[in-house]
């Protein structure tokens, strides 16, 4: 479209210059003398009339086409306002679903503690069992029980945030 718009501003420019040219020589070959020659020159007058004529034309037709380019950067901005307007909401529901799988991933370690809570509970049992059978000094189940004993308030901890949370 602008190689449209220039092959005219070529063309017109081209026709401008003809005219000229034409206007030119019919007046420079009716008369040879100063005298006449001063009034070609001010018969040139009308023509600068012509080319200020054209330059204003010109003028109005730049400011038609900035309008118009301002009339398609404002489409272009509203189009591009409705697309950020859509990728925040698909953030914040991205968001949301992060949130979601977050408390999810914290109740499953939970449940996943109190497994292991259970677990090392039958561990202690199976321990003491098997203890009580390979040691008289209970060396072994001192030491489970002291462990079993620092975890407890953890536990303990862990427990309560369980049952506040269901």
């Amino acid at each position: 479209m602008e190689n449209n718009n220039y092959k005219k501003l070529y063309w017109l420019l081209g026709i401008i210059f003809l005219v000229w040219m034409l206007f030119y020589l019919i007046e420079y070959s009716s008369s040879l003398n100063w005298t006449d020659l001063g009034q070609i020159g001010d018969s040139f007058g009308a023509l600068n009339t012509l080319f200020s004529g054209l330059a204003f034309a010109g003028v109005i037709y730049t400011i038609l086409l900035q309008h118009k380019e301002l009339g398609l950067q404002r489409e272009e901005l509203k189009t591009t306002r409705e697309v950020l307007k859509r990728s925040a909401e698909a953030q914040e529901k991205s968001e949301d679903a992060l949130n979601r799988q977050i408390n999810e991933m914290n109740t499953s370690s939970r449940i996943n503690l109190i497994s292991a809570i259970v677990a090392l509970n039958s561990l202690k049992t199976d321990v003491v069992e098997i203890g009580l059978k390979a040691t008289t000094d209970g060396m072994y189940i001192k030491q489970v029980n002291e462990i079993i004993e620092k975890l407890h308030p953890v536990i303990s901890d862990e427990l309560r945030k369980i049952s506040i949370d269901i």
